[in-house]
């Protein structure tokens, strides 16, 4: 009788704690999904502030003028890197603006996209504002994912001792990052650092890191030199009403092979774009619409059939390579080709 009521008693205790352990699992999984939700609640509709370098760097999406002045009175900002370029005369730039210089902080304003690789001049600005700015410094952009992450990865290459690896990890879900389409451009910039990396034998140094962005970074594939074949020096001169056809030379001076193709909507063509005196584009047209590879230093010969100008004056006509998931290869800081043009009666 005895022996029964103790199999009974230890039954019951295996089952007191197996309940307590399925409960404390229970608590465990619910914590982890209210972490979450509050981490995205933070990211997507929040400040998405984090810290990225403790009391030195730090990262936040756009703050309105109140979160600015609480973000800069908390952690004592002395420099805030606005990574959307300057945007006068829109409400929300003029009011940071106005934070910045109330409290006697420094702003600097870097132009990068949300979608495409940053042009090596911007590059440079940042690795300078890096080296010269009074810390602590806050990066924001709109979203705080993309454009900032990027730079917060930057920032941690060459101020700290991180590994490559862990640097690009700043642009990844946690921060809203989505790493495909054209937000995907901004991951290949550190790819095209561990490329180079490979290619030397070297590992990640802040030397190496500082070296590549002065002297071997370029935005893949979108750098070019282009010459004209078919005119002689000084403006091109055409007749009024008539369609023209104009060549160029196109060297592929970058660091990735270009990939002309057939389609309009995929791959690397020439575009060609006249504007009047106004500034306002009356004609553009491309070409290179075929499938065709162009090595690094090689280069490739384009055909432009375009269409009549109808009116008689002055005319700025540009000459650039567009890839069509990136923009044109001016927007990455490569020189466009450009020519005055001329319409006679």
């Amino acid at each position: 009788m005895a022996e029964s009521q103790s199999s009974t008693s230890t039954a019951a205790d295996t089952n007191i704690h197996r309940n307590a352990l399925k409960t404390l699992l229970k608590g465990l999984v619910w914590g982890m999904i209210l972490a979450g939700l509050v981490e995205a609640g933070t990211v997507l509709i929040g400040s998405n502030f984090h810290v990225v370098i403790p009391g030195s760097v730090y990262r936040c999406s756009q703050p309105s003028a109140e979160g600015l002045e609480r973000l800069i009175d908390k952690y004592r900002i002395r420099t805030v890197v606005n990574l959307r370029g300057c945007c006068a005369p829109f409400p929300w730039y003029v009011d940071e603006c106005r934070v910045t210089h109330r409290h006697g902080v420094s702003q600097e304003d870097i132009c990068f996209s949300a979608g495409r690789l940053p042009p090596s001049q911007e590059v440079q600005r940042l690795v300078e504002v890096l080296e010269h700015s009074d810390y602590p410094l806050l990066f924001h952009c709109y979203h705080g994912a993309d454009r900032t992450g990027l730079a917060s990865g930057v920032a941690l290459l060459m101020k700290t001792d991180t590994r490559l690896e862990d640097a690009r990890r700043q642009l990844s879900p946690r921060y809203g990052h989505v790493p495909y389409g054209r937000t995907g451009n901004l991951d290949r910039f550190f790819d095209l650092y561990s490329q180079w990396l490979v290619q030397r034998g070297s590992e990640h140094t802040r030397a190496l890191f500082r070296q590549w962005v002065a002297t071997d970074y370029c935005a893949g594939e979108c750098r070019a030199t282009i010459e004209l074949l078919d005119r002689g020096p000084g403006p091109i001169q055409l007749a009024k009403g008539k369609p023209f056809t104009l060549k160029v030379r196109c060297y592929n001076t970058s660091v990735a092979a270009w990939k002309l193709r057939a389609g309009n909507n995929a791959g690397i063509h020439g575009c060609a774009i006249i504007n009047d005196q106004m500034g306002q584009c009356v004609l553009c047209g491309k070409a290179g619409l075929f499938d065709a590879e162009v090595p690094v230093g090689g280069h490739v010969d384009l055909t432009f059939a375009l269409e009549p100008i109808w009116k008689a004056g002055s005319y700025h006509l540009l000459f650039d390579m567009i890839d069509e998931q990136q923009g044109c290869f001016y927007q990455e800081g490569s020189e466009p080709l450009e020519r005055d043009l001329v319409i006679r009666e």
